[in-house]
């Protein structure tokens, strides 16, 4: 739009304004990049594991000034995937090159989004496997309390630009905000057949978020009854503006997981508006509920953190109602 201003301001030798319809925003825009992650992992007969692989591959940010770029830098790959804080023998994570065909741009929580989506369904999968409770997988998981350096491990850690002494990558609250989910949102109470809780969770922009969904799956429709979600982001001034900024990453969550596909057929994009790239309306919303952690540590991120384990959180609780795994959203592929 910039080029057609100047194009347009120098035909007419005067000042214009140029306003882009949503046609043209959906169909010319920047786009959150398409990715695909693969996750291994071997159990240990303790409810837990030793080893883990995860791989990436995405079209990175960088590609909008160099042309040339394949693959996400070290800063990308900060957003949830370098910073895995699990208690393991060995981890091994990888990132593939991949060509961009649209141009991608920032979307809410970025990276964030892809990479807590893997991480929160494979927690899920292994406790389903070692028939546990997600919540204690997540826990055996993340081990002894402790402060995790992922630079340990071998890989360039920026934290999001905030100081490691300052914003830790600490299990111990990341145990407690499990647990405050799950008891909140009561996930393990008995549910009829149809209904399911899904839990997930992500440390992100310095601030510690995991969410519950409850959904009810009937004739091969999803409904979303309940979504909670808790925050420990450390001092909060105007617990207001945490509140609504969690009801609105749940919101925002919900389109993106249920309904939110691009797709592209010979070099172009093929929706153009709500009718074919639809939101969350009123009546889609469910219950809203959010827990904030008093806390005295330094603030961190709130406006992106609230994202990532929307998703996961969903297609989990779509698992546990209705025993079909979802691992390509958007939902309404399969639902």
């Amino acid at each position: 739009f910039i080029i057609e201003a100047v194009e347009l301001a120098r035909a007419s030798k005067r000042p214009v304004k140029v306003i882009w319809s949503r046609e043209d925003d959906i169909q010319h825009g920047f786009y959150h990049s398409i990715s695909a992650n693969y996750c291994k992992a071997e159990l240990n007969g303790m409810g837990s594991a030793d080893y883990w692989v995860s791989r990436n591959a995405y079209p990175p940010i960088g590609w909008l000034w160099n042309p040339e770029a394949k693959m996400p830098s070290d800063d990308q790959l900060a957003l949830g995937f370098g910073d895995i804080p699990f208690a393991l023998n060995n981890l091994s994570i990888e990132k593939h090159a991949v060509d961009s065909f649209v141009r991608p741009g920032w979307v809410r929580s970025v990276a964030c989004i892809n990479n807590g989506f893997a991480l929160g369904s494979f927690v899920d999968e292994l406790a389903v496997k070692a028939k546990l409770p997600t919540r204690q997988m997540w826990l055996n998981l993340l081990g002894d309390d402790r402060h995790v350096d992922p630079n340990k491990n071998g890989f360039k850690y920026s934290n999001y630009n905030l100081a490691l002494t300052d914003h830790p990558v600490d299990t111990r609250r990341m145990k407690d905000l499990i647990n405050l989910i799950s008891d909140k949102a009561n996930v393990e109470q008995e549910l009829p057949e149809n209904q399911g809780w899904g839990i997930s969770f992500l440390r992100s922009f310095g601030s510690f978020v995991a969410a519950a969904t409850k959904v009810e799956v009937v004739n091969n429709k999803v409904t979303v009854l309940e979504m909670h979600t808790a925050v420990d982001c450390g001092i909060v001034v105007t617990p207001d503006r945490v509140k609504a900024q969690m009801e609105g990453a749940m919101v925002f969550g919900l389109s993106i997981a249920l309904m939110g596909e691009i797709s592209v057929e010979e070099g172009k994009v093929q929706q153009s508006n709500f009718h074919d790239y639809p939101v969350t309306r009123m009546n889609q919303v469910p219950e809203l509920h959010v827990h904030i952690v008093e806390s005295d540590a330094p603030p961190g991120g709130i406006g992106e953190p609230g994202v990532p384990p929307v998703a996961p959180s969903i297609t989990n609780a779509i698992y546990h109602a209705s025993k079909t795994r979802i691992r390509d959203l958007p939902v309404n592929k399969v639902f």
